[in-house]
């Protein structure tokens, strides 16, 4: 009965979701009009097409197509593809695109909340989502952020549902490695997410062996290597570099080292003067760093010689992985909607940690997921859409401000 009831509140999630992302993109004043965001049109667009026209990776300039990783430009192709064959406009393909994902991202939420709460504080969960301004900005640029975030929470959930049961199935292991995969490959960001979900299952299969534990595990990792590994022959093979995954690693870590001092088209972005300075050496040394190993080493000789410089500045970025934005415009303001949210997310993220198993243990996950995303954020530019996919896991922890998680009386009445 319960499965029934989950199953009839997750399709009207789907379509609230849908009707809700409608009911944005129409109120949303001209003047605030949000276009698809300049990577889109510059490069996920034109790879997309070139892949439609039987050019491979390329982009627009017939040049290798590796500053980006393969997934968006992948499922951008199947969109317009499907769009050309029926005859309909691009950018309505685009936009059935991101509603049908804004629902499923949204069904996705509620069944991990169903998981530990009753229907009704689930949908708590799910209504905060639906709703929040920011993922809506964000779903409607058209960016990478939307079919990432359902290929991660889709393996999060197959994970989650089966080292709750202590499942040692190692086909379900070797799924969710796959989705990790994928998910990397339409965003980098996941690139150890692997590793994670492989030291959770580790600690969390008490009931499994250890060496059973070490080979589903080891299933985990070996499938999502196998996914990412023949895209990362090829870069290799374009380069003739030691390059991860794509070319954009280390230019978006520059970038985030110098975003109040760079010369583009943001606002100012008041920093305390050392921390100005520092930037602006590190703009004047720009040119080169090259790879991962110049950035440690051209950072690690400021620590020694501006410590508090570098501390300040990485405390910046830690903060504003949570307002900013990349045109660094109406940072305050967002910073004033953020508030009632980050107050939220504390606040049931502290409440479900004293709460018993299993609200306890996934609201672990959860915390170490949002941690992990929280540095990857730190290290680039850091700014609050790369934290969307976290901030909807968080989501899940917020009815334990109101309501104790499915089973938790049964036990109190148990122990009692």
């Amino acid at each position: 009965m319960k499965q029934a009831s989950t199953l009839k509140v997750a399709i009207l999630v789907f379509f609230a979701a849908i009707l809700i992302s409608i009911i944005f993109w129409v109120a949303l004043p001209v003047r605030f009009e949000i276009a698809t965001s300049t990577d889109f049109d510059n490069y996920y667009r034109s790879v997309a097409m070139a892949l439609l026209n039987g050019e491979g990776f390329t982009t627009h300039d017939q040049y290798p197509a590796i500053r980006y990783t393969p997934g968006y430009p992948l499922i951008l192709a199947g969109v317009f593809g499907t769009a050309n064959f029926l005859g309909i406009p691009e950018q309505i393909a685009l936009s059935i695109f991101i509603l049908l994902g804004s629902g499923l991202a949204a069904v996705l939420i509620f069944l991990l909340a169903s998981s530990i709460w009753e229907p009704c504080p689930a949908l708590i969960a799910a209504a905060l989502w639906t709703t929040y301004p920011f993922a809506l900005i964000v779903f409607r640029q058209a960016t990478a952020a939307l079919p990432f975030i359902i290929a991660f929470y889709g393996a999060l959930l197959l994970f989650w549902t089966h080292i709750r049961r202590q499942s040692r199935s190692g086909w379900a292991y070797l799924v969710v490695g796959l989705l990790i995969g994928i998910a990397t490959l339409i965003r980098p960001v996941a690139i150890w997410i692997g590793l994670l979900f492989a030291t959770i299952l580790i600690a969390s299969l008490c009931k499994v062996p250890f060496s059973r534990r070490l080979l589903l595990a080891g299933l985990l990792i070996a499938a999502n290597l196998i996914t990412i590994l023949p895209w990362q022959m090829w870069v290799t093979t374009q380069t003739n570099e030691s390059v991860l995954l794509t070319t954009g690693g280390v230019p978006s870590i520059r970038d985030g080292l110098t975003f109040a001092a760079a010369d583009k088209d943001r606002a100012d972005v008041a920093v305390p003067p050392d921390v100005l300075i520092l930037q602006q050496s590190i703009l004047d040394q720009y040119a080169d760093l090259h790879s991962f190993g110049d950035v440690i080493h051209t950072m690690w000789g400021h620590l020694k010689t501006e410590p508090l410089a570098v501390i300040e500045l990485f405390v910046i970025k830690a903060a504003r992985s949570w307002y900013g934005t990349d045109s660094q415009q109406y940072d305050r303001w967002i910073l004033l909607v953020q508030i009632p949210y980050l107050i939220a997310i504390g606040w049931g993220l502290i409440a479900t940690l004293r709460h018993n198993q299993p609200a306890r243990w996934l609201g672990s996950i959860i915390l170490l997921i949002g941690l992990y995303f929280w540095e990857m954020t730190i290290l680039v530019l850091s700014i609050l859409r790369y934290m969307i996919p976290a901030i909807g896991l968080l989501f899940i922890l917020v009815p334990a401000i109101f309501y104790k998680p499915v089973g938790q009386n049964v036990e109190a009445n148990h122990a009692g």
